[in-house]
């Protein structure tokens, strides 16, 4: 073989080992941005979570007082149950944010990982008001869209009201 052409074998060759050395690099590394990801969305949906409950505690002083809130779903189901009186924030992540089945506390927020493949984890919020959806006892759900929606609460005297705009 000529002197070009072993170059060019070499060449392809260190290129391949090379390819290969950075495939085995992101492969190790995706599942870790992964649970990153979905640690972050987990503190989003949080904060979310935290801002209705401030909104709503500042609408309860006197009836007919509303406010909107625009609520961006990155992840997961926002759900809404007014039989239970609560918002619940599910989300599916490949982290295992708490021990799993056990209720934890954070501020107003009770948070619980479910096992499964991948883990289920429920943020609560429960509220000392009584809630309705468009004045029904319904329950309702939002899920992921690029697009924010836009709630509006409304203190109603004997219920707290959540009606979506969009």
């Amino acid at each position: 073989m000529e002197k070009g052409g072993q170059i060019w074998v070499e060449t392809v060759i260190y290129t391949l080992i090379g390819l290969t050395v950075i495939g085995l690099l992101i492969a190790g590394i995706q599942p870790k941005i992964e649970k990153s990801k979905d640690r972050l969305f987990i503190e989003q949906a949080k904060e979310v979570l935290e801002e209705i409950n401030s909104e709503i505690n500042e609408i309860k002083s006197s009836p007919g007082n509303q406010r909107r809130v625009s609520i961006k779903i990155n992840k997961g189901i926002l759900s809404i149950d007014p039989l239970e009186d609560q918002l619940i924030w599910t989300i599916e992540s490949s982290s295992q944010y708490s021990e799993l089945d056990y209720v934890i506390q954070e501020a107003n927020l009770e948070i619980v990982t479910i096992e499964g493949e991948p883990y289920e984890v429920r943020i609560t919020l429960p509220l000392l008001s009584n809630l309705t959806f468009n004045n029904l006892e319904t329950n309702k759900s939002f899920k992921e869209t690029p697009q924010p929606y836009e709630l509006i609460l409304k203190n109603k005297g004997s219920s707290i009201d959540i009606r979506s705009v969009n």
